[in-house]
């Protein structure tokens, strides 16, 4: 099994990616099969939701790289 782990960045909703890193992404993640976000609210599910599916609209389908399921880890 080949399994990556990446992490990184906070600051949503007032923050993208910059471009430079958008282009890095697109070509280093060609396996889009699922995304996870780790809330930084776990308790506020609605805010949880919302946040994931703005998060995935705003950074990964603006570079044209959206997953085919995303999840949030909350409580």
């Amino acid at each position: 099994m080949n399994c990556r782990l990446l992490g990184f960045f906070s600051g949503f909703p007032n923050y993208r990616f910059p471009g430079d890193v958008g282009m890095r992404l697109s070509e280093e993640l060609t396996c889009r099969n699922s995304l996870i976000f780790v809330s930084a609210w776990p308790d506020d599910y609605a805010r949880n939701d919302s946040d994931s599916a703005g998060m995935h609209g705003m950074f990964f389908e603006e570079y044209n790289m959206p997953f085919a399921r995303h999840y949030v880890i909350d409580n």
